[in-house]
């Protein structure tokens, strides 16, 4: 499989006219025109849209670094359902093309666990999660769904949000961020993740 993500100098998140995700009424919405890897204060940052992609660099960056790491969760969503087909004994490079076409945006975590691709996972989506945040003992990568500021995240304050995500951004090893089409609007997505990385 080729490379998915392309090295930027910049965040771009140039948006495309393809749909990315289908919701359950069969509306459909449109995502990325690429996938970004950026580099910022020596730290790897991931931005794609569909959640499941997280899986690409969850492998990427475990096998640069030769160790699993757990996952802090930040997400309007817990994204717990069970992965719905036969789980291969891990996920490589041979089979990750598979793995990105079966999972869903909900059941990738499922799918990444239970193939020890990944460690715990830290899930931060209730008000009392970000306010009793505490950062992993374990190295960690911050697997970030900017949906936490849309319509499904408006429960927990704006400035909490902030500042979880700045304190576990600090410490993560990489970042991973999703835009979630169909669950925030993207061009408000895109201005979110760009305040974020300045």
């Amino acid at each position: 499989m080729k490379k998915l993500f392309k090295k930027k100098k910049k965040a771009e998140m140039m948006l495309s006219k393809k749909v990315a995700y289908w919701d359950d009424s069969g509306i459909g919405y449109c995502g990325l025109a690429e996938y970004e890897l950026i580099f910022k204060h020596d730290k790897e940052i991931y931005i794609f849209d569909n959640h499941n992609i997280a899986l690409y660099p969850f492998l990427e960056i475990s096998e640069k670094k030769n160790k699993i790491f757990d996952i802090v969760h930040i997400d309007a969503h817990r994204d717990n359902a069970v992965f719905q087909y036969k789980i291969p004994k891990k996920i490589n490079f041979e089979n990750i093309e598979w793995c990105l076409k079966k999972t869903r945006v909900s059941d990738y975590l499922d799918l990444a666990s239970k193939t020890k691709l990944i460690g715990k996972i830290h899930n931060i989506t209730q008000s009392w999660e970000f306010k009793d945040f505490r950062l992993p003992k374990n190295n960690f990568i911050l697997n970030l769904d900017i949906d936490i500021f849309g319509k499904d995240g408006e429960m927990v304050n704006d400035d909490l949000k902030r500042k979880v995500i700045k304190k576990a951004w600090k410490e993560a090893a990489a970042v991973c961020i999703a835009t979630s089409p169909g669950f925030i609007e993207q061009k408000k997505a895109k201005k979110l993740i760009l305040n974020l990385l300045n």
